[in-house]
Protein backbone atom coordinates (compact mmCIF):
# COMPACT_ATOMS: atom_id res chain seq x y z
CA UNK A 1 0.00 0.00 0.00
CA UNK A 2 0.89 3.25 -0.62
CA UNK A 3 1.75 6.04 2.35
CA UNK A 4 -1.59 7.66 1.23
CA UNK A 5 -3.53 4.56 1.56
CA UNK A 6 -1.91 3.81 4.68
CA UNK A 7 -2.86 7.12 6.27
CA UNK A 8 -6.53 6.53 4.97
CA UNK A 9 -6.48 3.40 6.83
CA UNK A 10 -4.68 4.64 10.13
CA UNK A 11 -6.76 7.82 10.23
CA UNK A 12 -10.20 5.41 9.91
CA UNK A 13 -9.01 3.72 13.16
CA UNK A 14 -7.75 6.67 15.04
CA UNK A 15 -4.01 5.77 14.27
CA UNK A 16 -0.86 7.55 12.71
CA UNK A 17 0.34 5.63 9.44
CA UNK A 18 3.22 4.71 11.14
CA UNK A 19 1.02 2.51 13.66
CA UNK A 20 -0.96 1.54 10.40
CA UNK A 21 2.27 0.08 8.83
CA UNK A 22 3.22 -1.82 12.02
CA UNK A 23 -0.46 -2.88 12.32
CA UNK A 24 -1.17 -4.34 8.56
CA UNK A 25 2.65 -5.88 8.67
CA UNK A 26 2.98 -7.37 12.19
CA UNK A 27 2.51 -10.95 10.69
CA UNK A 28 4.29 -10.49 7.57
CA UNK A 29 7.58 -12.61 8.85
CA UNK A 30 10.11 -9.44 7.46
CA UNK A 31 7.65 -7.04 9.70
CA UNK A 32 7.90 -3.90 7.37
CA UNK A 33 6.50 -3.10 3.89
CA UNK A 34 8.50 -3.77 0.46
CA UNK A 35 10.88 -0.29 -0.35
CA UNK A 36 10.19 0.80 -4.11
CA UNK A 37 13.57 -0.04 -4.86
CA UNK A 38 13.08 -4.02 -3.91
CA UNK A 39 10.03 -4.23 -6.17
CA UNK A 40 11.74 -2.43 -9.06
CA UNK A 41 15.02 -4.85 -8.71
CA UNK A 42 12.85 -7.70 -9.39
CA UNK A 43 10.98 -5.89 -11.95
CA UNK A 44 14.71 -4.91 -13.71
CA UNK A 45 15.86 -8.40 -13.09
CA UNK A 46 12.89 -9.71 -15.18
CA UNK A 47 13.02 -7.54 -18.27
CA UNK A 48 16.76 -8.54 -18.33
CA UNK A 49 18.32 -11.46 -20.24
CA UNK A 50 19.31 -12.98 -16.93
CA UNK A 51 14.90 -13.86 -16.35
CA UNK A 52 14.48 -14.59 -20.57
CA UNK A 53 13.72 -18.23 -19.67
CA UNK A 54 11.08 -17.08 -17.11
CA UNK A 55 7.58 -17.30 -18.54
CA UNK A 56 4.55 -17.24 -16.79
CA UNK A 57 5.84 -17.22 -13.44
CA UNK A 58 4.04 -15.65 -10.21
CA UNK A 59 7.11 -13.95 -7.70
CA UNK A 60 5.27 -12.98 -4.97
CA UNK A 61 7.22 -9.53 -3.18
CA UNK A 62 5.28 -9.95 -0.04
CA UNK A 63 7.77 -10.03 2.43
CA UNK A 64 6.86 -14.22 3.27
CA UNK A 65 3.45 -13.51 3.76
CA UNK A 66 2.53 -16.12 1.40
CA UNK A 67 4.65 -18.35 3.40
CA UNK A 68 2.31 -17.89 6.89
CA UNK A 69 -0.92 -17.57 4.82
CA UNK A 70 -1.46 -13.90 6.83
CA UNK A 71 -5.24 -13.86 5.39
CA UNK A 72 -6.58 -16.73 7.40
CA UNK A 73 -4.24 -16.64 10.59
CA UNK A 74 -6.32 -15.02 12.31
CA UNK A 75 -8.81 -17.85 12.28
CA UNK A 76 -6.01 -20.35 13.79
CA UNK A 77 -6.95 -21.57 17.09
CA UNK A 78 -3.35 -22.44 17.79
CA UNK A 79 -2.62 -18.26 17.35
CA UNK A 80 -2.87 -15.58 19.79
CA UNK A 81 -2.42 -12.17 18.39
CA UNK A 82 -0.75 -9.36 20.21
CA UNK A 83 0.75 -5.91 19.79
CA UNK A 84 4.02 -5.38 21.25
CA UNK A 85 3.33 -1.62 21.73
CA UNK A 86 0.56 -2.68 23.55
CA UNK A 87 2.64 -4.60 26.44
CA UNK A 88 5.14 -1.87 26.47
CA UNK A 89 7.49 -3.16 23.98
CA UNK A 90 9.06 -2.00 21.02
Amino acid sequence: MADEEMAAFGAERGISAAQAYELVTALVPQRRPATAGEVAALVCWLLSDAASYVNGAVIPVDGAAGAVDVGTIAFDPRVQLRRDHDQGQR
